[in-house]
């Protein structure tokens, strides 16, 4: 559930207090309303065994929760499973499994190598438009991210110039997207061909959790940025990408905002965030 924030905030930023005109919030409330927000179900409140809008837990790596979220449900990510029993979960996903202890240095966990991710469902978007993109996340450390991957549908034309591409399909009836690399989806490697989605533009927005101060360590931060789709990239629509990897651990995602604002504010945030400096990539903390 999202959590209303004041115009004019004191915020706590990476151990520096700052007082200033929110305009970060400013927009927040301004999209809040469901028409605004891109995203389908972005605080995971909706859906019976899968949360509608969004890839289905394995209820080993990613779990879908009641207590998951800043209030009420969200989505809980364990990186701190061994790849082995990852993988046989995933050629048998079905089955039962039960996790084993993990010990030692841990890079043979998914942490320490594919990392977990989840994906929403395709959100269109409009050519030389810009975005405000925010979510809410906490964890032990690291840096945890979103993925903003981007698209355009190959045509006959497009498919006789391609080459072999990795290609998955986040939902069982849905198109197949490209990916840059084999990762923990299922991938094949094949040729493209017509109404297949090729990726033509990715931007990772980032918080480091590690630069948090800390007495503010464990808890809930939000990560607010801007996007432009510039017209040379042709992308029409887009995945988020919800990931986490290292260190080892329970990373947990909410609150994930995604609307179309004009240049001009967008243009503020990316001033405000200028004015924070190195203080913009750890986020803010939420409700405090």
């Amino acid at each position: 559930m999202r959590i209303a924030l004041s115009i004019v905030a004191r915020v706590r930023v990476c151990g520096v207090v700052a007082v200033f005109a929110c305009l970060l919030c400013a927009l927040c409330q301004a999209g809040s309303a469901k028409t605004d927000n891109l995203v389908k179900n972005p605080g995971f409140e909706e859906g019976k065994d899968v949360p509608v809008g969004w890839t289905k837990p394995d209820n080993l790596t990613v779990f879908w929760e009641a207590k998951g979220g800043v209030k009420g449900n969200g989505l809980r990510f364990d990186t701190d499973v061994y790849r082995k029993e990852w993988e046989a979960h995933k050629d048998a996903p079905d089955a039962k499994v039960e996790k084993t202890e993990t010990e030692g240095t841990k890079y043979n966990t998914v942490g320490g190598t594919a990392g977990v991710a989840v994906y929403s469902e395709p959100i269109p978007v409009e050519k030389d438009a810009w975005y405000l993109f925010e979510y809410d996340v906490k964890g032990p450390g690291g840096e945890p991210f979103i993925f903003l991957n981007g698209y355009w549908v190959a045509t006959e034309e497009a498919v006789a110039k391609s080459g072999t591409k990795i290609f998955f399909k986040p939902f069982p009836n849905g198109p197949s997207f490209s990916l840059v690399a084999m990762g923990s989806s299922g991938e094949e490697k094949r040729p493209p061909v017509v109404g297949d989605y090729i990726m033509a533009f990715r931007r990772r927005f980032v918080v480091k959790l590690g630069e948090a101060p800390k007495s503010e360590k464990g808890d809930w931060r939000r990560y607010s940025g801007v996007v432009h789709f510039e017209k040379r990239f042709n992308v029409e629509l887009v995945l988020l990408e919800l990931y986490a990897y290292w260190p080892p651990g329970n990373y947990f995602f909410d609150n994930i905002l995604m609307r179309k604002v004009t240049e001009a504010e967008a243009q503020q945030v990316l001033d405000e965030k200028k004015k924070m400096g190195k203080a913009a990539n750890c986020g803010t903390r939420v409700g405090k």
